[in-house]
């Protein structure tokens, strides 16, 4: 239970152009639980909240968009299950301009999890993408104060709530889905995750087939080639190579960044592209030089098996890179 109830204040409730044009999908906070939060002269009880997702107003989104938006949302509901939670503190956002946000944080171990499969279905399903102008902190705003006013709490009590709806908030007009049953078919993002998995199954397996025909090409080729001409052919082999696994790792999915804004998905595979062709230059520059260390003579003319073994132990780095992705070179 909360510690004590607040004394009435300057408090203030939801500013009222949000209250009437903004668009929100929000977790109900149950009546008894709205009751023991309510801030005399703040948020109503009816009111309270938990936002999971802001879409900015009813008049850009238009009817057609809202619909499709609430049959997501139908879906959704349907297949998830009512979420357990707990009120753990105070806190306030503070703003450029404006109020201050007065807020109780809540703790729920699975609402981070369904947030991101319910921003994934608006992105699949309704062509949406929610803003990102700022992290997820779980929250229940219980007013609006001046910068510098004091919080209407000072602490709270842990308190166990039960969400058992999703809800469309478009101005004044709520649409509640009653949370179900999760045990039913798999949600969208977890099927992209399965087809994401089998896709990478399928990827390690045709980099294996990839890397045997070319070792077998490399190796003839160094074994019937002039010794002079050896610095030359691994190289370019690499080259090739290299070439190859970046286009793959361009083609393959990304379901991390389902649910971002066209900018933020650009930003973040420019940042990756980065990552990946730094770490294959490495891998590829080492693996060159290790083909070609430690010869008898640099005249000597080597079978095609210890080519082959040669080649092979260069691309160790490379799997185990592809299955990590954290591999460390020295």
């Amino acid at each position: 239970m909360l510690r004590e109830k607040p004394m009435p204040g300057a408090w203030q409730g939801i500013p009222a152009d949000r209250a009437a044009h903004g668009v929100i999908i929000v977790l109900g906070v149950p009546p008894e639980i709205a009751r023991a939060l309510e801030v005399p002269g703040g948020v109503s009880g009816e009111q309270l909240h938990l936002t999971l997702v802001s879409l900015g107003s009813a008049h850009e989104l238009g009817e057609g968009r809202l619909e499709a938006v609430r049959e997501t949302l139908r879906t959704f509901a349907a297949r998830t299950s009512a979420l357990r939670a707990r009120v753990t503190g105070v806190g306030r956002f503070s703003v450029s301009q404006g109020n201050d946000v007065a807020y109780v944080s809540v703790d729920a171990p699975e609402l981070s999890a369904l947030r991101e499969s319910l921003l994934c279905d608006l992105a699949q399903d309704a062509g949406l993408e929610a803003e990102y102008r700022h992290g997820f902190t779980p929250h229940i705003t219980v007013a609006f104060i001046a910068p510098g006013q004091a919080h209407p709490y000072e602490r709270v009590e842990p308190l166990e709530l039960h969400f058992s709806t999703l809800e469309l908030w478009t101005g004044p007009r709520h649409d509640v889905f009653s949370l179900g049953n999760s045990a039913s078919a798999a949600a969208p993002c977890e099927a992209a995750q399965a087809a994401e998995d089998s896709i990478g199954a399928a990827a390690s397996i045709a980099l294996e087939a990839v890397a045997r025909d070319w070792i077998g090409l490399v190796a003839t080729r160094l074994h019937r080639s002039p010794p002079r001409e050896r610095v030359r052919i691994v190289q370019e082999a690499f080259d090739h190579l290299h070439t190859r696994v970046l286009a793959a790792h361009l083609a393959a999915p990304a379901r991390a960044w389902a649910g971002m804004t066209p900018e933020a998905t650009l930003e973040a595979r420019a940042a990756r592209l980065r990552s990946v062709e730094t770490d294959l230059t490495l891998i590829f520059e080492t693996a060159a030089k290790q083909v070609l260390r430690d010869l008898p003579t640099t005249e000597a003319v080597l079978p095609v098996e210890e080519w082959q073994e040669r080649l092979r132990a260069s691309l160790t780095p490379l799997f185990a890179w592809a299955s990590t992705d954290e591999v460390s070179f020295g």
